[in-house]
């Protein structure tokens, strides 16, 4: 069982003592929170969870913004590097590379409308993947976050949440990389959603790699033996073993 409220006062205390604790970075912390909700998101929250908490130095940060005040706009457009294919901004705070959007940009609210209608609590629900069904408002020190998340922290079974999504062949890879990271086991959803798009994806995944990472982290060989592994166990020739495939994804996916 997991203690939330206890993660929401570690989490919290993780933000300030190894996330933002240079001057600069407490001084975008507090024109972030004056311009009124704020929410942490992806990695930074998924790690924390599935990877002893706090051992983990994180460089990229997501954030989503309700709205962006002018002064905290003015802030990050001084500082941009870029800005994203959604619309946020990417730019630097010292060694943290973030990326910070308005809410109503996210694509799965975009793209669905109704999810306006309670955007605070069902934020969580327009990730893809289960793992990161989860943001943190930071104003309240608070996790929100969809039931198939604790489910999925619990079970270590990799799963979808919202399947609609623009990239599914980033779907796929971060499947590969966080059952080699994590461990996990990937559900019979998820499963069926890869083998689905793979025919009409492989020719991107390669590109979508160097687009995302800015480097190859997969390359076909390792690509075609992860689709291979989940078409045995789609045929039912072949069940799900974390010891023997977990290591031998292990293995692959760090061999040359």
């Amino acid at each position: 069982m997991i203690n939330m409220k206890e993660m929401e006062i570690k989490f919290g205390e993780y933000i300030y003592s190894e996330l933002f604790f240079t001057s600069e970075q407490r001084r975008f912390i507090n024109l972030l929170l004056s311009s009124g909700d704020a929410y942490i998101f992806g990695g930074v929250i998924r790690d924390f969870f599935l990877e002893k908490s706090g051992t983990v130095e994180h460089r990229d940060i997501d954030i989503v913004v309700k709205k962006f005040g002018s002064d905290l706009e003015r802030y990050i457009k001084e500082r941009m590097v870029r800005k994203t294919r959604f619309g946020g901004y990417k730019f630097w705070l010292g060694e943290k590379e973030i990326d910070i959007w308005e809410l109503k940009k996210t694509w799965a609210i975009h793209h669905k409308p109704k999810f306006e209608l309670m955007l605070d609590e069902l934020l969580p629900a327009t990730s893809f993947f289960n793992i990161t069904a989860i943001v943190f408002l930071m104003a309240e020190n608070k996790f929100l976050y969809n039931k198939k998340f604790e489910q999925g922290i619990k079970s270590r079974v990799l799963d979808i949440v919202y399947e609609p999504n623009p990239f599914p062949e980033l779907c796929i890879v971060k499947t590969i990389e966080y059952v080699q990271k994590y461990g996990l086991r990937v559900s019979k959803g998820l499963r069926k959603y890869i083998l689905r798009h793979f025919g009409r994806t492989n020719k991107k995944l390669i590109s979508i790699q160097l687009s995302h990472y800015g480097l190859i982290k997969y390359n076909e060989r390792i690509i075609n033996q992860f689709i291979e592994m989940l078409r045995l166990q789609d045929a039912n020739k072949r069940t799900y073993r974390k010891k023997t495939n977990g290591s031998q994804l292990e293995l692959q996916i760090g061999g040359k």
